[in-house]
């Protein structure tokens, strides 16, 4: 979830706006406490970026709020209200309620419905590779690269005997352990030039940094399932891995956890697509991916990323 930081926001920004949708699950049990709800940002796009997504809510003056322009819907935060309940699918069971009742009801117009997730894995698993001589070994997946790819995470990376791409390697690993040292706290006290040079240093390795998060989303498996929770809990309820946006979050916890890193996790509008999508997952861990994500995937050959 992305955090509110005052109840003014809440109600000004991502309630008080033709723009915004917020839908709770609520029980009989607890009338009045929503046990999980969902915010959503309506647009005739998917966003690439939660400022984005503020930026749009926070011009709700503009001309174009009438519900017909709206023909996107980016949920942006799905959450739980209530930790003893974690182990139910409440999230789900809400997503597939709004996406087939009342957005495509007051929204007749509307074409896409995707998520702007976190990745909350990538950073940690990016750093195992890094740094540890044995990084885990590949893992089965349904969705598999061209042949010509398929080769270990350790001959994805390279190895420090590999002098031609050794700088490559130490620049990643360098900012990766400057990330995994990141807080809210420590981002406060950073000076703008020393802010600056971080992000520079993410930037110049945006290509890298998306083929091993593309990578990343698609092949890390445990147990024949997405490594990544978010990316699991998509997968395992039908969505389609839509897109991967780089500079997506610069708050310290999504630097900390994927360097400003985020997916977008598309639900048809089709119940039965996301059905299928969903018992294919279950069955043999098969994955639904886009075209466009399927391309970042050999966008920086593998002997160009170490």
């Amino acid at each position: 979830p992305h955090p509110i930081k005052s109840w003014g926001e809440l109600l000004n920004r991502r309630l008080n706006s033709e723009r915004a949708r917020v839908y709770s699950l609520t029980h009989a049990a607890l009338p009045n406490t929503p046990l999980v709800f969902v915010e959503i940002a309506l647009a005739p796009r998917i966003f690439a970026s939660i400022d984005h997504v503020f930026t749009h809510l926070d011009n709700n003056n503009s001309n174009n709020t009438n519900g017909d322009l709206f023909t996107a819907a980016t949920f942006y935060s799905i959450t739980s209200t209530q930790p003893g309940l974690s182990g139910l699918d409440l999230g789900a069971d809400l997503l597939h309620r709004v996406v087939n009742g009342p957005l495509l009801r007051d929204f007749p117009d509307l074409k896409h419905c995707a998520t702007i997730s976190p990745i909350p894995g990538f950073l940690s698993f990016l750093s195992t590779l890094l740094f540890h001589r044995s990084p885990p070994p590949p893992h089965h997946c349904n969705h598999a690269p061209p042949p010509q790819t398929q080769t270990p995470w350790s001959k994805v990376i390279g190895t420090d005997k590999d002098a031609a791409h050794g700088k490559v390697r130490e620049n990643l690993r360098l900012v990766v352990k400057k990330l995994r040292l990141l807080d809210s706290e420590r981002q406060a006290r950073m000076k703008p030039l020393e802010w600056s040079e971080l992000v520079e240093m993410i930037a110049q390795h945006r290509e890298q940094l998306m083929t091993l998060c593309a990578q990343y989303l698609i092949h890390a498996k445990r147990r024949g399932r997405a490594l990544d929770a978010v990316a699991n809990f998509h997968f395992r309820n039908g969505a389609e891995l839509a897109s991967i946006h780089f500079d997506a979050d610069r708050c310290a916890r999504r630097m900390h956890e994927s360097a400003a890193i985020m997916a977008s996790y598309e639900y048809a509008l089709d119940p039965n697509t996301v059905a299928a999508r969903a018992a294919a997952y279950e069955i043999d861990g098969t994955i639904a991916i886009s075209a466009r994500v399927e391309s970042s995937l050999t966008q920086v050959p593998t002997t160009q990323l170490f």
